[in-house]
């Protein structure tokens, strides 16, 4: 039989999970559409003073501090459910603190990757193009300045709610597989790694015409240390550590629901037995 780490039920660890993962980055939409908001409503103002579109000086300083607190708080979450759960399973583990101690530093060591320092650059960039799009678009059609300013002030609050959104979800997404990735490593247990898939209509697949195909990643099974491969539309595949990891490409990690199960290799266990059935 499969012993899993965390549910033994893949489907339903992908639903707690996913639900996990809804809490935490509601909490940081509307802080992140707030900020982008502010910075575009900067630019426009300026853009009337001076003709050009300037980022705002403290942008990219906000951007970093509630990245830096929605990665911490997903990373430790995450982290401290596999640590939970392990333990409730008997698995031998640090101290609870020590642990903490532990994803609190993995945050911080993922915060400090390249990638994600070029994703919060790209929101930044991002804010920016969308204003000079905008004038531009309303340059060609001929319209005012005046006129121009105000059709871009009236949609500026949908605009950054959207892309909070999706910026929130994908960041935590990615957070929280790395978090529970280095946790369940950390406890020593002989385990590979399975992704699951959300399994519903909004699930990517290249059937559909998606660039990636994760309807047919679920239940797909690699060791700890390997990434796991993803179809991909044009019959090659792309690498991935976990759904969600940053290194991957955008249409293969935004907005992905997948979560990452693990499966321990009972027969290499020579210890105790481990309670599995208290794992929830």
């Amino acid at each position: 039989m499969i012993r899993r780490l965390m549910d033994q039920d893949a489907r339903r660890e992908q639903r707690r999970q996913s639900l996990l993962l809804d809490r935490i980055s509601n909490q940081f939409e509307d802080r992140l559409a707030e900020d982008i908001a502010s910075a575009m409503r900067e630019m426009v103002r300026v853009w009337k003073l001076t003709k050009e579109v300037v980022t705002p000086r403290d942008f990219r300083a906000k951007l970093d501090a509630v990245y830096s607190q929605m990665i911490r708080s997903t990373i430790v979450s995450f982290g401290m459910r596999v640590f939970n759960q392990g333990k409730d399973a008997g698995v031998a583990l640090e101290h609870k603190e020590d642990f903490a101690t532990f994803m609190t530093n993995e945050a911080m060591r993922y915060l400090a990757r390249e990638v994600i320092r070029e994703r919060i650059t790209g929101v930044e960039m991002t804010t920016r193009q969308n204003i000079i799009r905008a004038i531009a678009k309303a340059y060609v059609d001929g319209i005012g300045e005046e006129q121009t300013a105000d059709a871009i002030l009236a949609v500026i609050g949908d605009i950054s709610k959207a892309r909070a959104r999706t910026i929130a979800r994908t960041e935590s997404h990615g957070a929280a597989n790395y978090g529970a990735n280095e946790a369940a490593k950390r406890n020593g247990l002989p385990m590979k790694r399975e992704w699951i898939s959300a399994e519903d209509k909004r699930t990517r697949t290249t059937e559909d015409g998606d660039l990636f195909d994760h309807v047919g990643a679920n239940g797909q099974i690699v060791a700890a240390d390997q990434p796991f491969q993803i179809a991909r539309l044009d019959g090659g595949t792309e690498a991935l550590m976990y759904p969600g990891d940053p290194s991957g490409s955008a249409g293969n990690v935004i907005n992905c629901r997948c979560a990452l199960g693990f499966i321990v290799d009972v027969d290499a266990i020579v210890d105790a037995p481990f309670s599995w059935e208290k794992a929830p």
